[in-house]
């Protein structure tokens, strides 16, 4: 199957074959044939771009992380190797950073946890081959899903604007987003999120003017400059202070419905619930918590859904998307106040899972309370259906019935929730109803004395007499209704009809005949010749 290219958008010809490729690979698989041995990692190369790293290399992170292992090992005197191979080691790694070594062993060890059978590819020397075609493979996937994600995000993305997206709409309209001429510093809203926050106030007191400095670059758009659509606000970058520039930082609006548009689907994103027929990518990617890749990794999405730029690319103009991802990354990890980190955290959590911990604790909560609602609902008494009150009469008839068959020197059968008593008749056809366990009846007159409990008896059918004339009935007078007599089966063929006179002429019958028998064939043709 073709994969994309990073930047490249699916044209009606790319379309076609992929349809082609995936109708090959349907018919191929119904036929027998093995699936795709490396499929494991095509996969676990999604959840790599969303989850741990944007712009991840994956060769280059496995080959880093050995050569940071030796180190740790050799300065610990568990690594005995030569001078040589050390001084090459060293000068590998000497232009890279501890942060950046920092990165590569988290990235590792993630990726080998999101895809354990990739540890026994690495570990076999006889596989380098294999290793390198499967890495291959998984950074092309890497550099596709950026590039998905930010083409099904554009034509949503106008719908996400608006801060109450089902009262108002973006002023002036956009009229087609996939064209993306009327976005980003070509509309005066747009520009106000794109353009830096601490420029707002200059941006508010001539908008005109303040375009036409961030097209020209008067106004730095670096990725240190972060737009004010990262802070919150009803307008983004409202909450922003100047004292307290923390304050708000990563909690737009519109980061939240972007983030929730890629990680729980599109119909999740403005505060409803998924309806979507597959599963979410954070349910594929066994994603349940929010961390600062998350956070960065839907930052730089926001920020190219709302550009105007056609395709996806690492730069827009001076701004670098691989810096500012780095940034924002680094900024939450090592943020020295630990307190706003967590409380950041947990926001996020709380915005896309409903649960500060997590997608874990909502969905054990969401049971939880509906467990709740569900016992408080059985100790309410509701109104009885229609049909609860037909089998309660059905019920209390069929006791009643039972009852009068012991009730001292009395013939007659009580009714109860108006129906009438109508013999074995109705015991029978009621027999699959009747409760296990019949209720004592009770009077009203404190003299009546009250039969004990019955165990239900099987109710029986007096028969029919053969002769019903001879013995004095008839059938009118058996105790059976209509439902217990039996049924004639259904048919398609015809009851046979009574003969009536054919004609010997031409051998066809004549249900109207006249009275006197008189029939028009070979006789009638006598008579006329006769006559003559």
């Amino acid at each position: 199957m073709p994969l994309l290219v990073d930047g490249e958008e699916p044209t009606t010809t790319t379309k076609k074959k992929l349809r082609k490729n995936k109708n090959l690979e349907a018919k191929s698989r119904s036929d027998g044939d093995a699936p795709d041995p490396h499929e494991v990692y095509h996969v676990g190369a999604h959840a790599i771009t969303r989850n741990i790293d944007l712009w991840c290399d994956v060769d280059k992170v496995i080959k880093m992380a050995h050569l940071i292992e030796q180190v740790n090992a050799s300065h610990s005197g568990e690594l005995d190797e030569e001078k040589s191979a050390h001084d090459a080691r060293e000068e590998a790694l000497s232009t890279i950073d501890q942060e950046s070594r920092d990165l590569y062993l988290r990235s590792y060890y993630k990726i080998i946890q999101i895809v354990p059978s990739l540890k026994v590819v690495i570990d076999d020397p006889n596989k380098a081959s294999e290793l390198t075609a499967i890495t291959s493979k998984m950074n092309m996937t890497i550099r596709t899903t950026r590039s998905s994600d930010a083409i099904h995000l554009k034509p949503h993305i106008t719908q996400y604007i608006p801060f109450n997206p089902f009262k108002s709409q973006i002023n002036p309209p956009i009229i087609n987003a996939n064209g993306r001429a009327d976005m980003g510093l070509n509309h005066p809203v747009l520009a106000r999120f794109l353009c830096p926050v601490d420029q707002l106030e200059r941006f508010n007191t001539d908008i005109e003017q303040a375009m036409k400095d961030l097209k020209s670059g008067e106004i730095s758009m670096e990725a240190e400059n972060f737009p004010a659509l990262f802070w919150s606000g009803e307008r983004p970058g409202d909450d922003f202070e100047v004292d307290n520039m923390f304050n708000g930082l990563f909690r737009g609006y519109l980061l939240v419905r972007v983030g929730c548009h890629i990680f729980l689907g599109p119909s999740s994103a403005l505060g409803k619930d998924s309806r979507g027929t597959c599963s979410c990518n954070a349910i594929l990617h066994g994603m349940t918590t929010i961390n600062a890749e998350h956070i960065a990794y839907i930052c730089v999405q926001t920020r190219f859904g709302i550009s105007s730029m056609n395709q996806w690319h690492e730069n827009d103009g001076v701004l670098s998307y691989f810096d500012q991802y780095r940034k924002i990354v680094s900024l939450i990890r090592n943020h020295v106040n630990t307190t706003w980190r967590d409380d950041l955290l947990k926001w996020w959590n709380k915005q896309m899972f409903g649960n500060e911990n997590g997608r874990s604790h909502s969905n054990s909560k969401n049971l939880k309370n509906e467990a709740e609602v569900s016992c408080s609902s059985t100790s309410v008494r509701r109104p009885m259906s229609i049909m609860e009150k037909m089998h309660a009469q059905m019920q209390s008839h069929v006791t009643n019935t039972q009852l009068s068959s012991s009730w001292p020197g009395s013939n007659s059968v009580p009714r109860s929730n108006g129906l009438a008593s109508t013999g074995a008749s109705t015991s029978r056809s009621l027999e699959a109803s009747t409760p296990t366990s019949t209720p004592r009846f009770t009077s009203s007159h404190p003299s009546t004395p009250v039969p004990p409990e019955l165990s239900p008896t099987p109710p029986t059918v007096t028969p029919v007499p053969v002769n019903a004339t001879t013995s004095g009935r008839t059938l009118s007078d058996s105790p059976l209704t209509d439902a217990d007599l039996p049924l004639m089966p259904v048919t398609n063929k015809r009851a046979r009809q009574p003969k009536t006179a054919t004609m010997k002429g031409n051998g066809k019958k004549r249900a109207g005949s006249p009275s006197n028998g008189a029939v028009e064939g070979t006789t009638g043709k006598r008579q006329r010749r006769g006559r003559k």
